[in-house]
């Protein structure tokens, strides 16, 4: 059965006319647009792809279908062993992932290493690694990774480069813009499909991604970085594709919230599952404990998972966009986070209120500071690069400025 995916409305102010998202069905309230409705997702989700436009035939989908069946669970240590690379300007931020997810960031590539504008293309021994992390730039419709140094944008990875080169079972997450999108490789010339149904065609398990243009920060761990840390944070536990995405989706709000800026809310509907999300990668430490007691687990966590997924739902507070930029009640701070940021000729700026729908009470209150806004400052490089975007969001409420962060375009 074709499930269609859901086009949420946008909730920041890019290119992108709206956010192809699974995220609704997660969650249990009825159809809708806005991402406010679905802050709480309750259910494991998955999507196994067939090639969009015309087929004449089912190879590809029966080809993905039986790599998730023929798929046995691995030791957890199998999983520990990644392939990694990175944006050159990211690469703190990644080596930050990396440590966080292995004790380890030794193994990460930078593109480019040095100032070479080179297509990259890496080895069998490089790529057999059966856990793969992608922190780099991406576009629609391409079927490309691209690195960075300053004004430098090598191609990193080129989707034909993978085929004979992954190994069965493989996990993937990328913080890439587009980087799990799907689209028809015959309207590219010369046909190519994208980097998501290659590695699925491969034989990958599951692939983490963005449909969308996604963010994060340069130099710590904010938005794409943090979903699709989570998710192999929870595969190499031995969850199950759809509970790690599941409980990623749901520490990410967690960490992240109460209140929601609009890149929050955008990095929560944009990153999906590709995948059977009832495959379980690696074995988990309780592989040992007899069945019984392990369906009994299972059924207690579902319940736990939906009741979470229940109570974030009543706790977060998404931004709203107001139609009108008010002038800040903190202006001569403001100006030095715009100076210290370099946001100075900042091109947009934009304003959301936190919604009110649920007020914060007792200690939830106390961290939030009840009432407060989003100011948002979009700069674009001289070069008009669709790469060169950076972002500024800055918290505050009516007594003080309350912390800022800068995002850049992936």
């Amino acid at each position: 059965m074709d499930f269609p995916i859901q086009e949420i409305n946008n909730p920041t102010e890019d290119e992108d006319l709206n956010v192809p998202s699974d995220l609704p069905y997660a969650c249990e309230s009825g159809f809708g647009r806005s991402i406010d409705a679905f802050t709480g997702p309750t259910r494991v989700v998955g999507r196994i792809p067939d090639l969009p436009g015309k087929q004449r035939g089912t190879t590809y989908l029966t080809t993905v279908i039986n790599a998730a069946i023929a798929h046995k669970p691995a030791k957890a240590d199998v999983y520990r062993k990644y392939f990694a690379v990175t944006a050159q300007v990211w690469k703190k931020s990644t080596e930050m992932s990396l440590q966080a997810l292995f004790n380890d960031a030794k193994g990460l590539i930078s593109s480019p290493k040095t100032t070479e504008n080179v297509a990259a293309v890496y080895t069998k021994t490089q790529l057999k690694a059966a856990t793969h992390f992608y922190n780099l730039h991406g576009t629609s419709i391409d079927p490309c990774y691209y690195g960075q140094r300053r004004n430098n944008y090598p191609e990193a990875l080129r989707s034909k480069n993978l085929v004979g080169m992954v190994s069965p079972g493989t996990v993937v997450a990328a913080e890439c813009c587009y980087g799990a999108q799907l689209y028809d490789h015959m309207q590219l010339e010369p046909a190519e499909k994208s980097i998501v149904h290659t590695y699925l065609e491969q034989g990958a398990v599951a692939f983490v991604g963005s449909t969308t243009i996604a963010y994060g920060p340069a130099d710590s761990n904010a938005l794409a970085d943090l979903i699709t840390q989570y998710f192999i944070k929870n595969i190499l536990k031995g969850a199950s594709a759809g509970r790690a995405f599941l409980e990623a989706r749901q520490q990410f709000l967690t960490d992240s919230g109460p209140q929601l800026d609009p890149y929050e809310l955008k990095t929560l509907a944009q990153f999906y599952l590709l995948g059977d999300p009832a495959v379980v990668p690696a074995q988990s430490e309780d592989s040992r404990t007899p069945k019984s007691m392990m369906m009994n687990t299972i059924f207690n966590s579902r319940g736990a998972l939906a009741a979470k997924g229940k109570g974030l739902l009543s706790t977060m507070q998404a931004s709203q966009k107001e139609k009108r930029v008010l002038k800040s009640k903190h202006e001569s701070e403001l100006a030095g986070i715009l100076n210290a940021t370099n946001f100075d000729d900042a091109q947009e700026e934009f304003l959301y209120q936190v919604g009110t729908t649920v007020a914060p009470i007792g200690m939830q209150k106390l961290m939030t500071g009840g009432p407060a806004s989003f100011r948002t400052f979009i700069k674009k490089g001289k070069t008009q690069n669709a790469f060169e975007v950076r972002v500024l969001v800055v918290k505050e409420n009516k007594t003080q400025v309350l912390g800022y962060r800068v995002y850049e375009r992936k």
